[in-house]
C-alpha cells in the first residue's frame, strides 16, 4: 500500500516537472528505505517519506506549510562515529507535497547533476556524495532496496505472456518452422511447449 501511494505521488510530480525515470526510481527507493517500506508510523503520519531536516529557513518560507515532527535519528560523523540525535524534520499535508519538496531540493545546484544520471546507482551516488546522507553505506542500502522492490517488479512486469504468444502462434502471427524460431528467440521453447499443450487439448 505504501509503495503504491508514494509511487503514484512520484509519477504525478514527475509528469508536472518532466523528471526522468531514473530520478523517479531513485526517489522511490529512498522513500522505501527511509520509511522502512512504510513501517515508520511517525513518518507516514507526517507524510514525510524522505526524512529531510526542517531548517529555520524552510519553516520561514512555508512553501508546503510549516509542519514538522521530532524524532531520534542516527548520524555518522567522520565516516565512522555513529551518533543518535534528536532531529526536527519536515512534515506535509500529502505525499505529493513531500515529493515536490524532495525534487525542489534535488534541483538545487548542490544535487542537480543527479537529475541527468543514466542509472539509479549513478543518481544516488551523486546525491549521497553531495551531502544528502551521512551513512557510509547509503548508496548500497538504496541499491539493495531498488533491486528488491523496484527492479525486480519491473523485470516481472516486462516478462512476455507466454500463453498469449502461443495463441498468436496458432493464429499464424509468428509463422512456422525456422521463421517462428527466429521470431520468438529465447522464448521459442516455452511458447512452443504451450502451443503443443493447447493443440493436444483440442
Amino acid at each position: 500500500m505504501f509503495i503504491d501511494d508514494i509511487k503514484k505521488a512520484i509519477k504525478k510530480v514527475a509528469k508536472e516537472r518532466k523528471i526522468s525515470e531514473v530520478s523517479q526510481e531513485t526517489c522511490l527507493a529512498q522513500a522505501i528505505l527511509e520509511t522502512g517500506n512504510g513501517k515508520s508510523k511517525i513518518m507516514t503520519k507526517a507524510k514525510a517519506p524522505f526524512g529531510i531536516k526542517a531548517t529555520k529557513d524552510w519553516i520561514k518560507k512555508a512553501k508546503y506549510g510549516t509542519k514538522t515532527y521530532s524524532a531520534l535519528t542516527k548520524e555518522c560523523y567522520n565516516g565512522a562515529t555513529l551518533t543518535t540525535i534528536q532531529g526536527q524534520f519536515r512534515a506535509y499535508d500529502s505525499y505529493e507535497d513531500a515529493v515536490r519538496d524532495y525534487f525542489d531540493l534535488i534541483s538545487t545546484k548542490r544535487y542537480e547533476a543527479s537529475l541527468k544520471a543514466k542509472t539509479v546507482k549513478e543518481c544516488i551516488t551523486i546525491i549521497k556524495t553531495s551531502g544528502y546522507a551521512t551513512s557510509p553505506n547509503y548508496v548500497e542500502s538504496v541499491m539493495k532496496v531498488y533491486n528488491t522492490y523496484i527492479k525486480t517488479e519491473e523485470v516481472q512486469s516486462n516478462e512476455p505472456d507466454i500463453h498469449q504468444m502461443a495463441i498468436d502462434c496458432i493464429k499464424g502471427k509468428y509463422g512456422n518452422g525456422p521463421a517462428r524460431k527466429a521470431a520468438l528467440g529465447e522464448y521459442y521453447a516455452a511458447v512452443q511447449h504451450e502451443v503443443n499443450k493447447m493443440l493436444l487439448r483440442r
